[in-house]
C-alpha cells in the first residue's frame, strides 16, 4: 500500500519553505531556524508543545483549543530527523533558483534575495496561508523574535535540536 505525506514530498516542502519566506521580515536566518518553522507549519498541532515565553503564552492557548483539527504525531523528534534530508534539498533547489542566497546558505543561513516569487506560486503560497493564518502569522512573527540557541532560545523551547552546547 502506497501512502501519502506531504512531510516526505520534496515540492511541498519547497513549496513550505517558500510560504515561509514570503512571509518572514527580512534578513538572515539560520537553516536550524527555518527547519524548525517548517516543522511546525507541517504540523501545526504540535504548536502547544513549544515551550512559550511569558508573553505569548495566550497565543499558545489559542493553539491548544485547535490542536485537534490537525493530526497528531507520536514522536515529533524523530519526524523532524526524517524532515532533514527533504528540507535541505528544498533550500538547495530555492538557492539554485535565485530564491535565496547560495553563499549565504553555504555559511548555514538563509538568506532571500531581491528575485521575485513566481507569480503563480505566490498566488497558491497566499491561498495556503489564509488557511493556516494564525499558524503562519505566529511562525513568521511573535517566534523569529526568539534567539535561536540555549535553553530559552527556539531549539531549547521544541527540544527539536540539541542545545546545550550551543555558544549563547
Amino acid at each position: 500500500m502506497l501512502i501519502y505525506h506531504p512531510a516526505f514530498d520534496f515540492h511541498h516542502c519547497v513549496f513550505r519553505m517558500v510560504r515561509l519566506l514570503s512571509k518572514l521580515p527580512p534578513g538572515r536566518y539560520h537553516v536550524e531556524r527555518m527547519r524548525i518553522l517548517d516543522f511546525y507549519l507541517l504540523f501545526p498541532g504540535q504548536i502547544p508543545s513549544i515551550r512559550f515565553p511569558q508573553n505569548l503564552r495566550e497565543q499558545k492557548k489559542r493553539f491548544k483549543r485547535a490542536a485537534g483539527r490537525y493530526e497528531r504525531i507520536v514522536d515529533p523528534y524523530r519526524i523532524f530527523l526524517r524532515l532533514e534530508p527533504f528540507q535541505a534539498e528544498a533550500l538547495g533547489c530555492l538557492s539554485s533558483h535565485g530564491l535565496i542566497s547560495p553563499s549565504i546558505l553555504l555559511e548555514g543561513f538563509v538568506e532571500r534575495t531581491t528575485q521575485e516569487i513566481p507569480p503563480k506560486l505566490k498566488a497558491a503560497a497566499e491561498a495556503s496561508d489564509r488557511r493556516l493564518a494564525e499558524a503562519i502569522d505566529l511562525l513568521t512573527g511573535p517566534l523569529v523574535e526568539i534567539q535561536s540557541h540555549g535553553r530559552d532560545g527556539l531549539k531549547g523551547r521544541t527540544n527539536l535540536f540539541e542545545y546545550q552546547y550551543d555558544s549563547v
